[in-house]
């Protein structure tokens, strides 16, 4: 099986971004993902058997936790820094404690606003970024490109070669060749920009269900802790 058409498990990214993506067999999986999950998932299991936090001293584990994560996020989306595998993890782990505290938290009290709140918050934060965010970096060295070779044909117009080839000028010719290049240049710009686009709209609404469901699975979880302690009473 080829990397293309590799399963996505734990994966929402195109081909064109599989370095974002770890190997299992056959599998392609999120790194981000492949670390935030099982985090989230630890740490929500300490929560419960210690104790959840709650209140301001869990609404302050949250923020603390979770700014690397969306400080990372809004600078690579508003093309400040490049993607580094590295800092991606690093960042992700925190993010990751920061998840199991909500969720914590949640178990113990539904959607507790000393929670529920700035998870919100941070996610309000990153979806506004991501649909806000500029043009990839080749993207924007291709605008830059372009704009020169259009500054470069403007000055070869103004100076035509006098030179003739079956009664047509050459600088026509060039002219008209840089005209067509530069048309094709924005098409290629305008392609690259709308996949990207919805690339990105595709995370955000896998980010989305992503939170959902742990939002359900914690209220199962709840519902049937609540019906067994309701069974013991009884």
């Amino acid at each position: 099986m080829t990397e293309t058409s590799s399963p996505l498990w734990l994966s929402h990214h195109h081909p064109e971004h599989h370095e974002r993506c770890v190997r299992v067999g056959h599998a392609l999986l999120c790194r981000r993902c492949v670390v935030l999950y099982p985090t989230t998932v630890v740490v929500t299991l300490a929560m419960t058997v210690a104790g959840a936090l709650t209140g301001p001293l869990a609404s302050l584990a949250v923020v603390l936790f979770a700014a690397p994560f969306l400080v990372d996020w809004v600078a690579e989306h508003a093309g400040t820094i490049i993607y580094s595998p590295k800092r991606q993890i690093a960042v992700t782990v925190p993010a990751g404690i920061a998840g199991g505290i909500a969720l914590g938290a949640h178990l113990e009290r539904t959607l507790d606003p000393w929670v529920s709140v700035p998870v919100a918050a941070c996610a309000a934060v990153a979806l506004v970024s991501a649909l806000s965010s500029t043009l990839p970096a080749d993207a924007g060295q291709s605008v830059g490109e372009l704009a020169r070779g259009s500054t470069t044909g403007s000055n070869a117009s103004e100076r035509p070669d006098p030179v003739t080839v079956n009664g047509s000028s050459v600088a026509h010719v060039q002219g008209n060749s840089n005209v067509a290049n530069e048309s094709s240049a924005r098409n290629a710009v305008t392609e690259r920009f709308e996949r990207d686009e919805a690339i990105r709209e595709q995370r955000l609404r896998a980010l989305l269900a992503d939170y959902e469901d742990s939002a359900h699975s914690g209220r199962k979880s709840r519902e049937q802790g609540e019906r067994r302690q309701e069974t013991i009473h009884l």
